[in-house]
């Protein structure tokens, strides 16, 4: 095992991790990748290390702090499981159940539609309850939402569909979750967490962004990406403690390697039944609090998680023991993209991943440049520009591409690979796990232009 004498206790063991350190190294060099990458293979870990800076002062290293938005909803699901296990809720309740008193039911106004939501619709994401985050305004009020705005935008939505019958992703159905949890036990969402969660599991950098938080000194400042797509700025864009139980934990690289080995054993903090719901996928390939599916042939255990500045991913392999996580700050960096790659080689997919390169002098931009139509998706456009022979994605912000070494663009922001097919005269897009996901061809109306 070679250890960086630098950073003591960061980890690159055997050929694979090296491959994987100089990839990341090239989207630290080239796109402002910055965060801490575990990877494990067969239960050992091979590559556990920081990258790019953590805040304007301090590096990341594998100990650095992150925001991990999404990845929130697994430890609520499992506080909700453990409140199960103590008697406490039952999973086939109707919410109204645990919301009773006076001034709950005067802030929440549930009326008939929500009589049949349970608490496992609210887990499952299933209970119709429109989605807080997907609200038209969000942009402009998501720097101070608190959640009895988030409540009281829900208490006057229609549902979306019968409860039950169909998926769709809610983080207002963990928002209710959290209140659950606190009514139900006495004590707050995070207090709760820490003492059936986090402290039984040895997650000690593992806690909850709240009113009470006292920013740690090796806390990660998340980032975004300016209005011109090149410079970073902190990102401020939302209110992290309004998120509470749907994204507002926070954690380490090596917290979550723990959670990960937990989550595969028997009767620990949770029982072995409890645990077997979380990873057992219903609608939309969900479980409770985690999204489980098969690419690369391989049953495949994860959630993403996206918040002010920050980007990650939670990506284990249960059969084969592999763990990928990648917590980010810079959210113009889909950590998705990084997963994939890094799995494609643990199976051996591809013997490299291919690595960001500088453009050579006669690179040829043209058949990239002007407006595109997607084959997916009608109503979705792409339009390609060159400046300072650069070449951007228009969006807002610009995403730059860069080249990697198989030839392909990386439009890093999106987690996408573009590639020129020029026998079908048309762009291909393709995922971190090598899957084409798009094809582009030239706007006629903008060509005759």
């Amino acid at each position: 095992m070679s250890v960086n004498s630098e950073n003591n206790g960061e980890v690159v063991m055997g050929r694979k991790a090296e491959i994987i350190d100089d990839f990341v190294n090239s989207l630290e060099k080239n796109v402002q990748f910055r965060g801490a990458v575990l990877v494990e293979e067969n239960g050992s870990t091979i590559l556990r290390k920081g990258y790019g800076a953590a805040n304007k002062t301090t590096k990341n290293t594998y100990s650095t702090v992150f925001q991990i938005g999404s990845l929130t909803k697994q430890f609520t699901a499992a506080a909700i499981l453990k409140l199960c296990e103590m008697g406490k809720i039952n999973l086939n309740d109707p919410i109204n159940t645990y919301i009773s008193d006076k001034v709950e039911r005067s802030l929440f106004n549930f009326f008939d539609k929500w009589k049949n939501i349970t608490i496992g619709n609210l887990l499952s994401h299933t209970s119709g309850i429109p989605n807080y985050t997907e609200r038209e305004d969000y942009d402009v009020v998501c720097k101070h939402i608190t959640v009895d705005d988030i409540l009281k935008w829900a208490r006057d939505q229609k549902l979306n569909f019968t409860p039950g019958s169909e998926f769709e992703y809610c983080n207002t159905g963990y928002t209710l979750l959290g209140i659950v949890i606190e009514k139900q036990s006495g004590i707050s969402y995070g207090e709760f967490l820490k003492q059936h969660i986090f402290l039984p599991a040895g997650m000690h950098d593992t806690g909850v962004y709240d009113q009470t938080y006292t920013p740690s000194p090796l806390a990660a400042t998340g980032y975004c990406f300016d209005d011109s797509g090149e410079r970073l700025i902190e990102d401020h864009s939302e209110n992290i403690v309004a998120t509470f139980s749907d994204g507002s934990v926070y954690s380490t690289v090596t917290d979550l390697a723990k959670w990960s080995k937990i989550l595969d054993s028997e009767d620990s903090i949770l029982t072995k039944h409890s645990f077997d719901l979380m990873k057992t996928p219903g609608l939309g390939e969900y479980g409770c609090g985690l999204m489980i599916d098969h690419v690369l042939k391989q049953r495949r255990v994860h959630h993403n998680g996206s918040i002010a500045g920050f980007n990650c991913e939670f990506c284990k392999y249960p059969n084969n023991r592999n763990l990928i996580i990648v917590l980010g700050n810079n959210a113009g960096f889909d950590s998705e993209y990084l997963t994939g790659c890094i799995a494609r080689l643990l199976f051996g997919e591809i013997e490299e991943i291919p690595k960001c390169i500088p453009f050579p002098r006669d690179f040829d931009f043209s058949p990239y440049i002007g407006n595109f139509q997607s084959e997916e998706d009608e109503d979705t456009d792409y339009e390609f520009y060159l400046e300072n022979d650069r070449l951007f994605i228009d969006d807002t912000p610009p995403h730059q591409c860069v080249l990697l070494s198989n030839e392909c663009l990386l439009n890093a922001s999106e987690g996408q690979e573009i590639d020129y097919n020029d026998e079908d005269d048309c762009i291909e897009i393709y995922d971190g796990y090598d899957e084409q996901i798009d094809s582009l061809v030239m706007d006629d109306e903008s060509d005759d232009e």
